[in-house]
């Protein structure tokens, strides 16, 4: 009888790992263009993707802490939620991207498309986005304290309640109709 018991316990810790395991350690959805060397299959974080087509991919929720995506394409993708920390997208297309909450603080942006990229509530902090193109981007509630917005296109961009590079919010009566074009450091 006792060994019943312990087999049974053994099974269900076992599975209990094969299934919370797998769900924090690897993720490949399904839409993700995986090519003929398979190299964009994503094992994250710290996964180098540059250069892959994961444009339409939902990678919501997912760990990309550290991940290289160098011209990676990502137009209209769904990183809601993602954890980016210290990502790095130089030259990536995240046009119609959707970022809403995502954690971008310290990321590379720099040279990033991210024309009427849904940016609301995410946190940018300290994240480059010099000669990044921005032009239609919602940022509405979005955190872009000390973030790096040199030569930056912000034609169009939805300002809401957004914390400026300088801490400033983009809702304050400073003179410039209520965006942070006076307040980018």
């Amino acid at each position: 009888m006792n060994w019943g018991i312990n087999r049974l316990f053994l099974i269900v810790c076992f599975v209990f790992v094969a299934v919370v395991g797998g769900l924090w350690t690897t993720v490949v959805p399904a839409n993700v263009n995986a090519g003929d060397d398979g190299k964009c299959g994503i094992h994250v974080p710290n996964e180098n993707l540059s250069g892959c087509q994961l444009a339409g991919a939902d990678l919501a929720y997912l760990d990309l802490t550290g991940s290289l995506l160098i011209g990676t394409d990502l137009r209209g993708a769904n990183l809601s939620g993602a954890y980016m920390i210290n990502a790095n997208m130089h030259r990536a297309n995240l046009n119609g991207a959707y970022f809403g909450i995502a954690i971008l603080d310290y990321a590379v942006l720099s040279q990033a498309t991210l024309r009427e990229a849904y940016l609301g509530g995410a946190s940018l902090w300290n994240t480059n986005l010099k000669e990044a193109d921005l032009s239609g981007a919602d940022l509405s509630d979005a955190n872009l304290r000390y973030a790096v917005l040199d030569k930056t296109n912000l034609d169009k961009v939805i300002w809401n309640n957004t914390i400026c590079p300088d801490g400033s919010n983009s809702d304050a009566p400073d003179g410039d109709g209520f965006t942070c074009f006076y307040n980018l450091e």
